[in-house]
């Protein structure tokens, strides 16, 4: 029996549910052993009860009133409103992703807009599935997208928030 677990954890709402509910389902009718790692678990639940799937919290930092940048403009400012601006917030963020990965030792992880447990895998024997449209995952470009493209450009600041992203990124994964 295969073990797969499911991952979702930033977005609000329950877009990144409904997509995975089918996928769980089809997973577990065909014999294998599915877990599901929710952000919002009480609230997305119900649509996975009574299945004989493992439902888990997934790890991730609250959002907040006063989030780090206040108007994000590329896909480095919402990591980095998620916690990947600062090393150490980070860092426990991983950590706690890389226990779930322990406990549920999966033989394949479906990410759906879950990029620190995506850097949690890394380095790990294990399948990676990411799926999600084109905010999820992102082009593999530098500059990102600006997603406010109707406002003055501000290019060399976006770039710099991606060198500092995907410096905190690298200070993890040395650690």
């Amino acid at each position: 029996m295969v073990s797969i677990l499911l991952a979702w954890e930033l977005g609000g709402g329950l877009g990144h549910v409904t997509q995975l509910v089918p996928l769980a389902k089809g997973l577990q009718s065909a014999g294998h052993q599915v877990f599901v790692a929710l952000r919002e678990l009480p609230c997305a639940a119900g649509l996975l009860d009574n299945l004989g799937i493992a439902l888990l919290q997934s790890p991730y930092k609250p959002p907040t009133d006063n989030p780090p940048i206040a108007t994000p403009r590329n896909f480095a400012h919402v990591l980095w409103n998620a916690g990947f601006g600062d090393p150490a917030e980070l860092q426990v963020l991983t950590e706690a992703w890389s226990d779930l990965l322990d406990s549920v030792n999966p033989d394949m992880i479906v990410f759906d807009h879950a990029p620190t447990a995506l850097l949690a895998a890394r380095g790990r024997k294990v399948k990676r599935v990411v799926i999600g449209n084109g905010f999820c995952c992102p082009p593999d470009c530098s500059p990102l997208s600006d997603l406010r493209s109707w406002m003055p450009p501000e290019a060399e600041a976006l770039q710099e928030a991606e060198r500092h992203v995907l410096d905190c990124m690298n200070r993890v994964l040395e650690h």
